[in-house]
């Protein structure tokens, strides 16, 4: 947003450049930002639901089981 305000909607090469300069610069200081956090405690999932696992005695009770 800043930079739409800044230089309009037809910015210069040498603007466009600039802009370049800084969102690499901006996303290396987050890189560099979130590697000295060092966020070992903290995991990502995909929180899909885990299927349910189902303990039988046998191919019949498989069954039994299902078809109820």
């Amino acid at each position: 947003m800043k930079h739409a305000f800044l230089y309009g909607n037809n910015p210069s090469h040498a603007q466009r450049d600039l802009m370049k300069t800084e969102l690499s610069n901006y996303i290396a200081a987050s890189e560099d930002f979130e590697a000295e956090q060092k966020y070992d405690d903290v995991y990502v999932t995909d929180h899909s639901p885990v299927e349910p696992k189902y303990i039988t005695g046998g191919e019949n009770e498989d069954d039994e089981f299902f078809a109820y």
